[in-house]
């Protein structure tokens, strides 16, 4: 996995797709009887059913119907969804730790605190590309190089991609 529009395939794609998609789930409250907390008490209403099982899902379908329609980028194409689910829920995971730290400040679900409004940005938008890095590191035996950029690109799309879904009312907020 040498050529860098592979990971473009497996990485970036089916994470936009992905998470703009659930923002759309969310938004027309499709699935509602997944849309049941994890926790309220350890990370609040957001962290739901439906996203653990709709992102995976999601991002693992965008990474096979590009292996059987482009690839497959790994050995077969059943491992090529295999990574996309294991992207989408090591991208759910992560983002638990920085939302429980959330609840215990007091900061409600989709803010953050008044005083550290930048740094609470960039934790929001990192925490679970970390996560999703981590796992496609060990995946793909992929180089830290790569995966250092792959981690920069991601989280300007990330913020960009926000940005967009806040102007078009799918979200919130940044």
């Amino acid at each position: 996995m040498d050529d860098f529009r592979v990971h473009i395939y497996m990485f970036l794609i089916p994470g936009i797709i992905g998470n703009v998609a659930h923002m759309v789930i969310v938004k027309k409250d499709l699935f509602s009887f997944l849309a049941r907390p994890v926790s309220v008490e350890m990370f609040g209403r957001n962290k739901t059913l439906r996203g653990f099982v709709f992102l995976p899902l999601a991002m693992g379908t965008v990474c096979l119907l590009e292996s059987l329609f482009i690839g497959p980028f790994n050995t077969h194409y059943l491992n090529d969804f295999l990574v996309g689910l294991g992207l989408g829920l090591a991208y759910m995971l992560a983002e638990l730790p920085n939302s429980y730290l959330k609840r215990r400040q007091g900061i409600a679900p989709g803010e953050s605190a008044e005083n550290s409004r930048i740094f609470q940005l960039i934790i929001d938008k990192t925490d679970s590309l970390i996560g999703a890095c981590i796992f496609y590191y060990f995946a793909t035996n992929t180089d830290l190089r790569i995966i250092a950029v792959l981690f920069m690109v991601s989280f300007l799309l990330h913020i960009s991609i926000s940005y967009l879904l806040v102007l078009t009312k799918l979200k919130k907020s940044i």
